[in-house]
């Protein structure tokens, strides 16, 4: 319309520089400026102009739950193959899982630690006992220990000491089978001597002929106790 011309030619002269509006020069400059392009714009401001190739909200919406859908097909096509891998044996389950956190196994090493750690504290009270003479002690305590795993050698001596005092019958057959259960302790020469020598301790020299004898018939290369060795 002529008045929002005649206005934008207003503003058009105010951002002249101020010498220039009262001249001829600008009168002439501003009355024959196109202002077309310059209202159409300003019109068209009020309006936020739509993007080429936008679709409606209705479009956009059914576009969101249609990549949706796609992605939950994908999903389950992806379950199924895995599914089909392990049926056919392709894959194993363990190796499904190998980069999750495996619980059970931490579980299992805490509770291994903590056995680990009370059976040192009980072949510490082991020998505690046997250095108090607590000779009774010291075979319970063997008796609770000799299935579940090596015991040091200090420990092993002290039993050894207290089954040759207290229990010489079972002298023999406790050693032999401790030794053949843990194939990791088999007897070597310091071992043995070790042995040999907490029986002749115990007041029992003879016995340590019959163990070296009774361990040699599962064991080669055991040595001989002190008084066959003469």
């Amino acid at each position: 319309p002529a008045a929002q011309t005649s206005l934008y030619r207003t503003l058009l002269c105010f951002t002249c520089p101020p010498g220039w509006r009262t001249t001829p020069a600008s009168q002439e400059h501003c009355a024959s400026a196109d202002l077309r392009p310059v209202a159409g714009a300003a019109v068209g401001a009020g309006r936020r102009p739509r993007a080429r190739g936008a679709a409606p909200a209705g479009q956009a919406g059914g576009g969101m739950w249609e990549s949706a859908l796609n992605e939950l097909i994908w999903f389950a096509l992806g379950v199924l193959l895995v599914r089909a891998l392990l049926f056919l044996g392709v894959i194993s389950p363990r190796s499904s899982d190998a980069g999750l956190l495996d619980l059970q196994f931490l579980r299992r090493r805490e509770a291994s630690e903590e056995r680990d750690a009370a059976r040192r504290v009980a072949c510490k009270a082991l020998c505690a006992a046997a250095s108090a003479g607590q000779t009774n002690a010291v075979l319970e305590a063997w008796d609770d220990l000799k299935h579940d795993g090596v015991l040091p050698l200090d420990a092993l001596q002290d039993s050894a000491h207290a089954l040759a005092a207290l229990a010489p019958d079972r002298l023999c057959s406790d050693l032999v089978a401790y030794f053949v259960a843990h194939r990791l302790a088999v007897p070597q020469a310091s071992t043995m001597d070790s042995l040999f020598e907490a029986v002749e301790e115990a007041g029992r020299p003879g016995l340590a002929a019959d163990l070296a004898a009774a361990i040699g018939g599962h064991f080669s290369a055991v040595p001989a106790a002190p008084g066959a060795r003469a």
